[in-house]
């Protein structure tokens, strides 16, 4: 049932449409306005699903002024997708988003998580894994374990563990391991 007059925060697939658990997909049919940081993609799934409800952007002018209740509808996620199939310990871990994009604060960031007592957790795209991966490897060193997924739940999913040395070469060997959305799991130390 939806409640009128509350912000519902939808979690939506990764990758495979089918994805959408019918708790999310029944609340984008039942409420007023979907309003989606990416339009173009969220049209794509809401026709999948047979959704025409409507929709406008979302963005940083409007996001803090909605002033609602917020309901939480749980559904995917890059993080713990590959987390779940690391093979790390995950009983503890740290998420860190998006390394810097500059390779001195990407280093910068990554000095602090040299020790790290658990599994974290970064996210990385196809311009810039090549980068991050030799910046990993020159702050933690060679021999420190990656666990890389890219393009999780789509039609090309891949995902390898490797020393971040020889991970590096895995992804030089075929240019299209290069390419996607990655989930990049590092070894504690």
């Amino acid at each position: 049932m939806i409640a009128r007059g509350h912000l519902y925060i939808v979690a939506t697939p990764i990758g495979n449409l089918a994805d959408l658990s019918p708790r999310a997909a029944a609340v984008l049919a039942g409420v007023d306005l979907i309003l989606a940081e990416d339009t173009r993609n969220s049209r794509v799934l809401m026709q999948h699903m047979g959704i025409n409800t409507p929709m406008a952007a979302l963005h940083d002018h409007n996001e803090r002024s909605a002033g609602l209740p917020v309901i939480a509808i749980p559904g995917p996620s890059a993080l713990i997708a590959a987390l779940s199939i690391a093979g790390l310990p995950t009983d503890r871990f740290l998420f860190i988003g998006f390394l810097p994009a500059k390779a001195s604060a990407r280093r910068a960031a990554l000095e602090p998580l040299r020790h790290a007592p658990e599994t974290w957790v970064c996210y990385e795209s196809s311009h810039r894994i090549d980068d991050c991966l030799h910046d990993i490897e020159t702050v933690l060193g060679p021999q420190r374990e990656v666990f890389l997924a890219r393009e999780l739940t789509k039609r090309f999913e891949q995902s390898v563990r490797l020393p971040i040395r020889d991970l590096r070469a895995w992804l030089r060997d075929d240019p299209v391991r290069s390419k996607g959305e990655f989930v990049l799991c590092i070894a504690a130390a």
